[in-house]
């Protein structure tokens, strides 16, 4: 249908035509009506136009056969289960073409019992083969779909599937409207069982960043199974759109990196433990191995920094594109130093990210942190209370150009005053990113009470799906350091003042202490 405001309308769809369906078929051209033929027509119904009827073989392989693949139960399958991650034969492809409304392609790969964790890759490639009528005049709209089916009885492994993360992982931080998605794959009742949606991509045709189908592609975490696993692969459009073109559809069982399989622990990826060293550089950390992990990040699509960065197709994926697993977590827990009061100690953070061979850098990396509060003991959760939440959200660092207001900036100073709290330098084979003097980065002295920090890596703002390797470096100082400030003066971080002192009920006194550190505030 075409509306009589739309002038040199084209209206065309394109039908499967089963052996069943043969003999007379009747097309209907008729003027516009509206809502229901007691309306008023519009426009002019001397319109002259043009029907031009088709009748074409079916070109793609898997629906010349008797049931082809248009149900999951009869998904195009292959096996890998005589391959091993990255070896020979762990990689498939399969090629087919979205010829009628509504074309669905579904195809499965099974994966041999395995005990480590590794990846599953995807890439859906266009081709220039086929296309024998012009595609369909809307919106074009390829999805990609990537399941694992939900076993169990059928109302358990629904409810599971929809609501359980250990069965069905699910991540909603960065899509909201994804969950109406996986939860109606988790409930639809014409699949073989549930089926726990991993990955799913959507053309995004009215973003230039995504042409020729660029988002396309995802890194799929596997866990350890002991059984053999079996993914399933949904090609097709929206249903409303097709284009009788080719296309193929690339699967790889790879390897997981040595660097996170070295983190598990009993079958459990664990924090590495390290501890904060002390130095007198400043800002940098030294480049040694005392104040240095090392790192390598590979599944996932990486978080975004803000929910218009979504709508907007920045990133490696499009506006709708959604994976339930955001990215690859590399953790660490630093012990932090025993010191005298006052205990306000600058802290000193760097993290160096590996260019690709290209000379391209793949993403930066955001940084979780969960301090440890020494001064709000709680017996439930061990010998202090997690903080990971500052008073303006989560206490994430990543980086960012712009000038901002620093922890310590006075709520009257102006724009003018106000720097950039980071330092970002461009090397010939990595990037690197240094907290600025101006951030006054320090722990606080409840946390140097609480005794431990988390660091919890990932990866943000990924422009590619290859893995990469980062370095973050880390130490603490001498607490409080200066900053320059425009006329080439330096300034100091806010300074630990007397607070005066309070019996502590054994005929002395404690000493307290005023101002200092406060990083976890952001005005």
């Amino acid at each position: 249908m075409v509306l009589p405001q739309v002038r040199g309308g084209e209206l065309a769809t394109a039908r499967k035509i089963k052996v069943e369906h043969a003999g007379r078929w009747t097309l209907v051209v008729k003027g516009y009506r509206g809502t229901n033929d007691r309306d008023t027509a519009q426009g002019d119904l001397a319109q002259p136009y043009e029907v031009e009827v088709r009748v074409l073989e079916e070109e793609d392989a898997q629906d010349r056969t008797t049931t082809g693949n248009d149900r999951a139960q009869e998904a195009t399958a292959r096996n890998l289960v005589s391959a091993t991650p990255g070896g020979a034969g762990s990689s498939v492809s399969f090629t087919g073409r979205l010829g009628y409304i509504p074309d669905r392609d579904w195809y499965s790969v099974r994966l041999p019992a395995f005990s480590t964790p590794t990846l599953l890759r995807y890439r859906l490639v266009p081709l220039d083969t086929g296309g024998r009528f012009p595609a369909l005049p809307v919106t074009a709209s390829r999805v990609v779909h990537v399941f694992t089916l939900v076993e169990g009885p059928l109302g358990e492994s629904r409810e599971n599937c929809a609501t359980n993360a250990a069965v069905c992982p699910r991540d909603f931080s960065e899509n909201p409207d994804a969950r109406g998605l996986v939860d109606r794959f988790c409930r639809r009742t014409d699949l073989p069982a549930p089926m726990c949606l991993h990955s799913s991509r959507e053309e995004a045709v009215g973003n230039s960043r995504f042409t020729a189908l660029s988002n396309f592609r995802g890194v799929i975490p596997v866990p350890a199974h002991d059984a053999a696993l079996m993914y399933y692969f949904l090609v097709q459009d929206n249903g409303s759109w097709v284009d009788d073109k080719d296309y193929r559809l690339e699967v790889s069982w790879d390897a997981e990196d040595a660097d996170e399989l070295s983190r598990y622990v009993n079958g459990a990826e664990a924090p590495v433990a390290r501890t904060l060293a002390s130095t007198t550089a400043f800002p940098s950390p030294p480049d040694t191995a005392e104040f240095s992990v090392t790192g390598q990040l590979s599944h996932g699509h990486g978080r975004l920094r803000g929910g218009m960065d979504r709508v907007n197709g920045l990133g490696v994926r499009g506006p709708l594109d959604y994976d339930a697993v955001p990215s690859d977590v590399d953790s660490y827990v630093f012990d932090l130093p025993s010191v005298p009061p006052p205990e306000d100690r600058t802290w000193l953070l760097q993290w160096e990210v590996a260019k690709l061979a290209d000379g391209g850098t793949p993403h930066g990396l955001a940084l979780d942190l969960t301090f440890c509060d020494g001064d709000a003991t709680d017996a439930g959760v061990g010998t202090c209370t997690p903080v990971r939440t500052g008073n303006r959200g989560p206490l994430t660092l990543g980086y960012r150009s712009d000038a901002l207001r620093a922890w310590h900036t006075p709520s009257n100073a102006g724009t003018s005053s106000l720097q950039p709290l980071y330092q970002l330098e461009d090397r010939p084979n990595s990037t690197v990113v240094t907290l600025a003097p101006y951030a006054c980065g320090c722990l606080e002295r409840r946390f140097i009470r609480g005794g431990t920090l988390r660091v919890d890596v990932t990866a943000s703002e990924r422009l590619d799906y290859e893995r990469v390797n980062y370095t973050l470096r880390t130490g603490h100082g001498d607490y409080p350091q200066s900053y320059p400030v425009d006329g080439g003066t330096t300034v100091s971080c806010p300074v630990v003042t007397d607070g005066g002192t309070t019996p502590d009920g054994d005929g002395g006194v404690i000493q307290n202490y005023a101002g200092g550190c406060n990083f976890t505030y952001q005005p």
